[in-house]
């Protein structure tokens, strides 16, 4: 039931301003990405809090489940921290390498930069607050409600 108000709370943020009187209607204004920004950023912060009310660890031997540290709810951990980075970077090339090589052939046309800064609003959105909120949010927080779950 949490994670999927989170799950609710995370897209219903992006859209709660229209309700505060503002006019999103290009989702690539500045203004709009700002105050997405922030929608974000506040259900990651709540997203957090509430993962470290509600997925209380069990005490050890229960169930078999040693008991977890918030940290460890967090995804912060060092037991196999080496085995599972290489798992999920080696999954990360393998799910971008077809918006790569687009780009390389978008480059190799002329249509694209080969390199961009993130001096571009629109590029901070994208690559890196979308997918690091939406990580955090969904990954980190809703599954460890649902381990905590027992599910």
């Amino acid at each position: 039931l949490a994670s999927g108000g989170l799950s609710a709370l995370f897209v219903a943020s992006l859209h709660l301003w229209r309700l505060a009187g503002y006019k999103d209607v290009d989702r690539n204004d500045p203004g709009t990405m700002k105050r997405r920004f922030c929608s974000t950023l506040s259900t990651c912060v709540f997203a957090g809090v509430l993962l470290c009310c509600l997925a209380e660890p069990a005490p050890s031997g229960e169930g078999g489940r040693r008991a977890r540290s918030y940290g460890e709810l967090l995804g912060l951990q060092l037991d196999g921290a080496f085995e599972s980075s290489k798992a999920c970077l080696t999954l990360t090339m393998a799910l971008f390498l077809g918006p790569l090589v687009q780009h390389l052939l978008e480059y190799s046309q002329g249509r694209a930069r080969l390199v961009t800064y993130f001096a571009d609003l629109q590029l901070v959105r994208d690559e890196l607050v979308a997918p690091l909120t939406e990580e955090f949010v969904f990954r980190v927080c809703c599954a460890r409600l649902w381990d905590a779950a027992s599910f």
